[in-house]
């Protein structure tokens, strides 16, 4: 009957509702718009809000900013399922939420769209988990790794860097040894003062690179500055032209043609890029010579701006990337040139991406933020809060 099918509905909610209210995850439904309808009370243990208080909540001060990005471009994609008919996609993300002590917590996050067996939109249901002690046992050992790695590999990554203004001083040497042995004196003093100058620039360059990488092994970065980083790339690639000729190279560049200010570090950024540069020259040696192309393109994203330096060598498994500092493909290789890239972006709040390339080699991505005074976070155009 009518009535005893009333009262079914009304015990399995009473059931349903009981577990959620027990549980120890976290569980959460939200409306179309990102608006949370309910919250179970387990919340309070997690991060020390009861219901009521998460839910009126300002969204922006719930996440860091790139979780933030996560859910909301989450929210609008079960959105956009939602207006074409389209099966409503799942999501799992790990998240650093916030503690009413101010303090924030790691959590395993999974957000899913629900509808009835009548295809009708019933929320978006949020599950969230603790997972702080493991990600801080993570963090700790990582910490610890890297504070070993970066003292083993000091001396190793500065003689990586300075080893081609070095070769210029070997070079100046040997061509005043030869100059002494044959020049007439009429020719001499010029020689040897434009010589000694190409010293004293190598020289400079030398002590120069110790200190950028002297700070950049230590994690440190100047005081960021304004940069157009399409100047600086200009003037990277200007200096690699005549080495590329040389292997019969043929560079190639895109969206350089604007301006791009970020803020930054201009000296670790160049650091990062002539790695990258010198990477992908070294990649396409064993192609054809009619074949050894080298791209480097520059994207504006909504929040950073993306320098990719593409090849059309050999390539590399995609799953490298998640074995740096220290992985290379190159027989010879140390991979200090990517492990001096890494620091540079965490250094700048930035990421590596790597990944095949059109040209059919390697692509790797540096993302950049443009810097406070340039782009912010906002809430969610979803109507959360």
């Amino acid at each position: 009957s009518l009535l005893e099918t009333n009262s079914r509905l009304r015990r399995s909610e009473q059931q349903h509702r009981l577990l959620a209210d027990n549980a120890l995850d976290v569980i959460a439904l939200l409306d179309a718009d990102g608006r949370p309808s309910y919250i179970s009370p387990s919340i309070r243990k997690l991060r020390g809000w009861t219901p009521e208080q998460a839910r009126v909540l300002p969204f922006r001060q719930q996440l860091r900013p790139q979780g933030r990005r996560a859910v909301i471009a989450a929210l609008r994609q079960i959105r956009q399922a939602l207006r074409d008919g389209t099966p409503v996609p799942s999501f799992r993300f790990e998240l650093e939420q916030s503690h009413s002590n101010h303090s924030w917590v790691w959590t395993d996050v999974t957000v899913s769209g629900m509808r009835d067996s009548d295809g009708a939109y019933l929320g978006t249901l949020v599950v969230c988990r603790d997972i702080s002690e493991r990600r801080w046992a993570v963090e700790r050992r990582l910490q610890e790794l890297e504070q070993k790695l970066r003292t083993s590999l000091t001396a190793g990554a500065v003689g990586h860097e300075i080893s081609q203004p070095i070769a210029s001083l070997q070079l100046a040497n040997r061509l005043m040894r030869d100059l002494l042995r044959s020049a007439s004196p009429g020719q001499l003093n010029e020689q040897l003062e434009s010589l000694l100058q190409a010293q004293h620039q190598a020289g400079e360059e030398v002590m120069g690179t110790i200190d950028v990488m002297r700070r950049l092994l230590r994690m440190q970065s100047q005081p960021p500055e304004d940069l157009d980083l399409c100047e600086l790339t200009h003037t990277l690639l200007k200096q690699c032209r005549s080495q590329a000729l040389a292997a019969t190279v043929t560079i190639l560049d895109e969206g350089l043609d604007e301006p791009c200010r970020i803020r930054g570090d201009g000296d670790q950024i160049e650091v990062a890029l002539s790695n990258l540069l010198r990477n992908a020259l070294q990649a396409v040696a064993s192609r054809p010579s009619g074949e050894r192309r080298v791209l480097v393109g520059l994207r504006r994203l909504a929040q950073a701006v993306e320098l990719r330096v593409e090849d059309s060598g050999p390539g590399f498994p995609t799953e490298m990337i998640e074995k740096l500092p220290l992985h290379t493909t190159k027989p010879e290789g140390s991979g200090l040139g990517l492990y001096l890239v890494r620091n540079m972006l965490n250094n700048h709040g930035g990421r590596l991406r790597a990944g095949p390339s059109p040209l059919g080699g390697a692509l790797l991505a540096m993302e950049l933020p443009y810097g406070p005074e340039v782009n912010g976070d906002g809430d969610p155009a979803t109507g959360a809060h």
